[in-house]
């Protein structure tokens, strides 16, 4: 872990771009919690995750029915759906942008 030892400033760096304003007292636990974190995930990797398949299933399996949704694709349908949203725009869920174009803003 050492090469990429998690520092203050990844933590920083960590909470920009999840958009989390964190106080310096903050910044401090955070950092020492994610460390912990990073150091059970090590542990974890020594154990072997490679193990023998258990079974296949055969030819006579049965598996769930299709079936359809509970809501008809039609205008009823679609407003059952869409009364749930907050936000609608042009008949469809409207939702913030979540990903930037790469150009300032």
């Amino acid at each position: 872990m050492d090469d990429l030892a998690l520092t203050e400033e990844k933590t920083r760096s960590l909470a920009a771009l999840a958009r989390l304003h964190l106080e310096e007292n903050e910044v401090q636990t955070f950092t020492r919690q994610l460390k912990q974190v990073l150091e059970h995930f090590e542990v974890l990797q020594e154990f072997s995750t490679l193990i023998p398949a258990t079974g296949a299933p055969s030819e006579g399996m049965r598996l769930r029915e299709d079936r359809s949704c509970d809501f008809p694709v039609n205008d009823a349908g679609q407003s059952r759906v869409l009364g749930a949203a907050p936000v609608i725009s042009e008949g469809c869920f409207s939702v913030p942008q979540v990903i930037s174009s790469g150009e300032s803003e």
